[in-house]
C-alpha cells in the first residue's frame, strides 16, 4: 500500500513540476451514451467462470426503420447502409450535409461511439443483423490520433479498432475500403465535468459509465483463464463482484487524448505503454483459443492467444441487464396508456410521429399526427413504440399486447 501511494505521489509532483506545460485538472467528459450496450457474445469457450457470455449487462435492442437502426441501450440512431467508401475529410462532409429519416444532425461517430455497435459473436462482419453488408472493411471515425494529424482511428469487420494512415482507402491511393457511416444521438450530450473520480481504497470510478474499477493492474501478468480465476476469487476495497471487464468496457477507460499509455495516470498508474490487458471476450474463430485485448500505447483494440500471460485490471457494477430505456421516460406524461393494451393506446403528450416495432425489429405501424394507436389486430406480444415529439427527441417504450 506505501508504495502504492508514494507511486501516486510521484505522478503528482512530476505533473507539477512540469507547469507551465502541464495543467493540473481534472478532465471534463461528454457522455453521448446512455449505457454501454453488451459485445453479443453468448457462448461459452471455458468452464472457468467470468468470461463474457456469463455476465448480461445492457443487452442491445435495435429498431431498424427504412435505413434506420436504433439502438435503445446506447440512445444513438444509426445510418444502417453506410455511405461507402471515401477520404476520411468528405466522410465528415458527408455526414453532415447527411439527410435521413427527416432529421438533419448526423455527423461521423466518435471511436468510442462506433465500437459499441460491434458485435463480438458475429465475425466478418462484427456487426448486429440490422445493420446491412456492405463490403467495408474499415469504418472511420472522427477521432484522430492525439500528435499524428495522418492517423485516424477506425473499426474494422473483424471486430477491432485502432488508428490507421488516412491514406490508405482507395480513395486516397490506398488498397483497402474504408466506409463512413452517420450517427445521432437521441438526447442531448451530458457533460460530466469530472470523468473519473478516485474512491481510494485503491478504486476509481467512471463518472460516465458509472463502472468501478481497480487502480491498479493485478500484481503478475497472468494467462486469460487464470485472469478469469482471479477476477472471481477477489476481494477488494470491501467489494467481492469483481469480474474481468468485456471488451467494450475495457475500451471505456481509453482516453482520446491520450497514448503512450492510452489512459489517465493520474487514475491508472499501473498501466505502461507496454501494457497489454485482458478482457473477458473471445475472438470467435476455428479454435476460440483468442481473446479480445487492450494494447495500452495508443489505445489498439485486438486479439492475443489466451495462453499468453497479460495484465488485469478488473471491474465492477454498470447497469443492469435491460432492453428498453431510461427510468424518466416511464414518467406518466411519457409513457402509454393503458399498458399492457388490447385496443387503443395513448402516446405521449406531444408525440407527431410514432413508429411500432416487434421483437425482431420489424416496423408494423407507422402514425403520424395522432394521439392514439389502434393494437386491437396485433399479435399477443412484446413491442416497442418509439415516439418523436415536435422538437425531434426519440423516446423508445415497451408495449405489452394482449
Amino acid at each position: 500500500m506505501r508504495m502504492r501511494t508514494a507511486l501516486k505521489l510521484s505522478i503528482l509532483v512530476v505533473m507539477v513540476c512540469a507547469a507551465p506545460f502541464i495543467v493540473m485538472a481534472q478532465r471534463p467528459h461528454t457522455k453521448s451514451m446512455k449505457r454501454i450496450p453488451d459485445t453479443g457474445q453468448n457462448g461459452d469457450f471455458t468452464t472457468v467462470p467470468g468470461e463474457d457470455s456469463d455476465v448480461k449487462i445492457g443487452t442491445p435492442v435495435y429498431f431498424v426503420q427504412q435505413d434506420i437502426v436504433i439502438d435503445t441501450v446506447t440512445g444513438l440512431m444509426w445510418q444502417r447502409t453506410d455511405g461507402g467508401e471515401m477520404e476520411w475529410e468528405k466522410g465528415a462532409s458527408y455526414c453532415d450535409a447527411l439527410e435521413l429519416g427527416g432529421f438533419m444532425d448526423w455527423r461521423m461517430p466518435t471511436s468510442q461511439e462506433l465500437f459499441t455497435i460491434h458485435d463480438l459473436g458475429r465475425k466478418n462482419p462484427a456487426l448486429p443483423a440490422a445493420f446491412a453488408i456492405t463490403g467495408a472493411e474499415y469504418w472511420y471515425s472522427s477521432d484522430v490520433l492525439v500528435g499524428d494529424a495522418t492517423r485516424v482511428f477506425a473499426t474494422n469487420a473483424g471486430g477491432g479498432i485502432g488508428p490507421h494512415p488516412k491514406n490508405e482507402t482507395i480513395s486516397s491511393g490506398g488498397t483497402k475500403k474504408f466506409h463512413v457511416r452517420a450517427v445521432r444521438a437521441l438526447q442531448p450530450p451530458v457533460n460530466v465535468p469530472v470523468h473519473f473520480t478516485d474512491m481510494g481504497a485503491d478504486l476509481v470510478r467512471d463518472n460516465a459509465t458509472e463502472l468501478v474499477w481497480q487502480q491498479y493492474c493485478h500484481a503478475v501478468a497472468v494467462t486469460w483463464e487464470d485472469a478469469l480465476r482471479v477476477a472471481d476469487t477477489l476481494s477488494s476495497g470491501g467489494f467481492t463482484d469483481w469480474r474481468m471487464p468485456n471488451i467494450k468496457e475495457l475500451h471505456t477507460i481509453r482516453e482520446q487524448q491520450e497514448k503512450g499509455p492510452c489512459v489517465d495516470l493520474l487514475y491508472f498508474p499501473c498501466v505502461a505503454s507496454t501494457t497489454t490487458l485482458w478482457s473477458s471476450t473471445t475472438l470467435i474463430s476455428q479454435n476460440n483459443d483468442q481473446a479480445w485485448t487492450l494494447k495500452a500505447d495508443l489505445g489498439v483494440i485486438t486479439y492475443d492467444k489466451k495462453n499468453l500471460k497479460m495484465k488485469l485490471m478488473c471491474v465492477r457494477g454498470g447497469s443492469p441487464d435491460i432492453t428498453s430505456v431510461d427510468d424518466e421516460e416511464q414518467q406518466p406524461e411519457l409513457a402509454l396508456y393503458p399498458n399492457p393494451a388490447s385496443g387503443l393506446v395513448t402516446l405521449p403528450i406531444g408525440t407527431v410521429r410514432v413508429t411500432l416495432y416487434d421483437v425482431t425489429g420489424a416496423a408494423v405501424l407507422t402514425s403520424a399526427h395522432t394521439q392514439n394507436i389502434d393494437v386491437s389486430w396485433l399479435a399477443a406480444g412484446s413491442y416497442y413504440c418509439v415516439h418523436v415529439d415536435a422538437h425531434q427527441q426519440v423516446r423508445t417504450t415497451p408495449l405489452i399486447k394482449r
